[in-house]
């Protein structure tokens, strides 16, 4: 049996089928479990954004792969008529984002019908995810 295979779990030190099985052995077991769920380890693609802001992210991951981060404007149009979101929360969301838009403004945003609801990833957004390892 090969030692160095069967430590290091690479394909490419397999001299045997016997290597070849304990390396596969080595290999699944370093792999996280699936089942039971609560054993399951939840596993972010994402992780290496995690220190840029939400905005930045979502229009990054929008851009690049139709990922999209926050709802349709349709859900806070519901909200909005439901009044689940208030006058104070639209107020809250302009200060902390340093949106100086009126109220009104905001509200006939969300009404209007988007132009292009999918567009495809521009040049520039592909360059910089390969830049960064997500494409």
């Amino acid at each position: 049996m090969n030692a160095v295979a069967a430590k290091t779990g690479n394909i490419s030190d397999v001299n045997s089928l016997q290597d070849y099985l304990v390396a596969a052995t080595n290999a699944c077991q370093r792999v996280a479990p699936v089942w039971p769920l609560d054993q399951a380890i939840a596993v972010n693609p994402w992780w290496q954004l995690r220190t840029q802001p939400i905005m930045d992210v979502s229009a990054q991951l929008q851009a690049l792969g139709k990922v999209y981060c926050l709802m349709p404007k349709a859900y806070y149009q519901q909200q909005w008529l439901t009044h689940t979101i208030s006058t104070e929360h639209l107020a809250l969301a302009c200060q902390s984002l340093t949106i100086t838009a009126s109220q009104h403004t905001l509200v006939t945003y969300l009404a209007k019908r988007s132009l292009v609801e999918h567009q495809r990833p521009l040049r520039c957004g592909i360059c910089w995810a390969k830049k960064n390892g997500l494409a």
